[in-house]
């Protein structure tokens, strides 16, 4: 059977006023019973601890604005699974009358959570009436019934998601899953926590609640996009959708997992969602060398240069390396991805950075003289980047007699500067042995296959 909830419009609302009630029966004048029992069930992450931010009332009106003299508590939730949870409140001293449910805390849980309610008198039928967006139960007692029970019910559908990826350095929490509507507004994000299959415990998984929106047309319909990680290519978005065991039996032993969709879609519906978010690891090749040009007295060698690359949002990647005297810096693989070079160099001297890549695809523009140096690491691409540096010509100084003229050579102050990409500022790196840094320029480059987002987007008919 279909579940039907009402969706919890708590921002901001303190108390709200379910509108269930019932009308006690006759007794003594001071006479003072526990009449009412109100048993709460939660499923969706974080369900122990919504119960617990919830305190159950009782009022003598609809509109919620006379509380009613009985006070309502009970034992902290019970987690029967990591997404389910049950809590039992008693409400002593009821007397007769007619009284309406208060639930106070919903503005602190998960607005994803979905709310029902209703309350009964055993062996009596009810009327089931409508009031509000709760559906309302009213009850005529008499002293053969003097007890009422109420049920409440959170209920949000959970996403397990699952990472796999082959090789690399990378972990599975390095990935950011985000989980967009239809209107593709990013409505959640989760992360896995292990490399590891989902267990029946639901370890080893990142675990979210769904906000559906039974109203609206595809409120249930979502789909999945993953967050660029250097070195990582996105192969399949796999999901299996109205899952109604997820907590209690969905991966036993042996687990045979067969996707509706292999598109990032998934819906939601009336239960839980599973997906599987594979990856692959790719790489280019960095091949990294040094001229040094000394035709104006200088005396720095190949080992005197050392190069560093960091990510394009500034993260260090490979630190500050010096070069060997053969002038080679670096070659080995790397993954693809946006990189920006840094280098530390003897001061004084000039320094020209060039990038062939093989195989070429010649950029818009190249940005020769322009204080950058980016580049994109593609799969398979072989990166070359020479940093040639040319010792400062001399400066002269002319003194005036009747028979000399003087030259004097001078070197600039030591200083230590790292390239600026798309206007991040990256940090220095501090100093080599006997030199310092100094500024680079390399050419802009985008090749396919970078960016910042990989997107797996629904396919329409």
């Amino acid at each position: 059977m279909k579940r039907v909830f009402t969706r919890l419009l708590c921002a901001g609302a303190l108390t709200s006023v379910v509108g269930v009630a019932f009308a006690g029966p006759p007794v003594s004048a001071g006479a003072e019973l526990d009449r009412v029992s109100v048993e709460l069930f939660a499923s969706g992450v974080g369900a122990a601890a919504a119960l617990d931010a919830l305190t159950i009332e009782l009022y003598e009106d609809s509109a919620g604005a006379t509380l009613a003299s009985s006070t309502c508590s009970g034992s902290p939730a019970f987690e029967i699974t990591v997404i389910e949870a049950d809590r039992t409140v008693g409400c002593g001293a009821v007397p007769d009358g007619t009284y309406y449910l208060g639930i106070d805390g919903l503005a602190d849980i998960d607005p994803a959570f979905s709310l029902s309610a209703s309350c009964s008198v055993p062996q009596v039928e009810a009327e089931v009436l409508p009031v509000g967006d709760f559906p309302d139960a009213t009850f005529t007692l008499d002293q053969q019934s003097n007890a009422a029970v109420c049920t409440v019910t959170l209920w949000s559908p959970v996403l397990a998601v699952d990472k796999f990826f082959d090789d690399g350095p990378a972990s599975a929490s390095d990935f950011t899953i985000n989980v967009h509507n239809q209107d593709d507004e990013v409505v959640a994000t989760v992360a896995d926590t292990s490399i590891e299959r989902c267990t029946v415990a639901l370890a080893n998984c990142g675990l979210v609640n769904l906000p559906v929106d039974f109203d609206a047309v595809d409120g249930t319909e979502f789909y999945l996009t993953e967050l660029f990680t250097h070195g990582s290519v996105p192969e399949q978005f796999a999901c299996d959708s109205f899952i109604s065991d997820l907590a209690t039996g969905y991966f036993d032993e042996p687990f045979t997992f067969t996707p509706g969709s292999t598109l990032g879609e998934l819906d939601a519906g009336d239960g839980d969602v599973y997906c599987q978010v594979t990856n692959r690891y790719a790489t280019g090749t960095l091949d990294v060398s040094t001229v040094v040009i000394n035709d104006n007295g200088g005396t720095a060698t190949a080992t005197d240069v050392q190069f560093e690359v960091f990510r394009s949002d500034s993260t260090p990647h490979i630190a500050a390396t010096a070069c060997q005297a053969n002038g080679e810096c670096y070659f080995d693989t790397l993954g693809i991805g946006d990189y920006v070079m840094g280098y530390v160099g003897p001061a004084g001297y000039t320094v020209d950075v060039t990038q062939t890549i093989t195989p070429f695809d010649p950029p818009t523009e190249m940005l020769n003289d322009d204080p950058e140096a980016a580049f994109t690491m593609t799969e398979f691409a072989l990166v070359e980047i020479v940093i040639t540096i040319d010792d400062p010509v001399p400066a002269t100084t002319t003194t005036t007699t009747t028979t000399t003229t003087t030259t004097t050579t001078t070197l600039p102050a030591t200083t230590t500067t790292v390239f600026d990409a798309s206007g991040v500022t990256l940090p220095g790196t501090g100093t080599s042995g006997e030199t310092n840094g100094a500024m680079a320029a390399l050419a802009l480059l985008l090749v396919a296959g970078g960016g910042i987002m990989l997107t797996v987007r629904r396919r329409t008919a």
